[in-house]
């Protein structure tokens, strides 16, 4: 097939106790790949599901902001679970109960009600029901597919 141009295991396929990989295949021939997304693909008498990659906005793992990398930041550390200038391994379960959390700083900042019972002020924000990083992604999908 002279439009596979490259094909990529994404992390260790023969990882122990993994039953599944993702495999990503650079094709030069459009048609060809949307045939291969809607028709699916066989391997060694295996059917394999197809799908389009989705690029998601890319996030500092050290400031823990959307929009630039960690290699480009300028800022200090900050603990995904007290919003705090401290990396997540020196995090004490006390110092999260004295200090607000990143999204009640977000939320306050931005004039909305706090009600610190409600479930998304304790969310990572490397999980995608993060209120802050699904705003960004529905902003990229929407730019993406608009």
């Amino acid at each position: 097939m002279e439009s596979l141009k490259k094909l990529k295991w994404v992390g260790d396929p023969c990882g122990e106790e993994k039953s599944h990989g993702s495999l990503i295949s650079y094709l030069s021939d459009k048609e060809i790949a949307k045939n291969i997304i809607r028709g699916h693909l066989a391997f060694k008498r295996t059917h394999l599901q197809a799908v389009s990659f989705q690029l998601g906005p890319i996030q500092c793992f050290n400031f823990l902001k959307v929009g630039h990398i960690a290699s480009s930041c300028k800022n200090k550390p900050t603990c995904i679970r007290c919003g705090h200038q401290h990396k997540v391994r020196e995090w004490k379960e006390e110092i999260d109960y004295q200090h607000f959390t990143r999204f009640i700083k977000h939320d306050m900042e931005n004039n909305k009600p706090v009600d610190r019972i409600y479930e998304k002020y304790f969310d990572s924000v490397f999980s995608n029901k993060c209120p802050i990083k699904q705003a960004k992604l529905e902003k990229s999908s929407t730019a993406r597919f608009s």
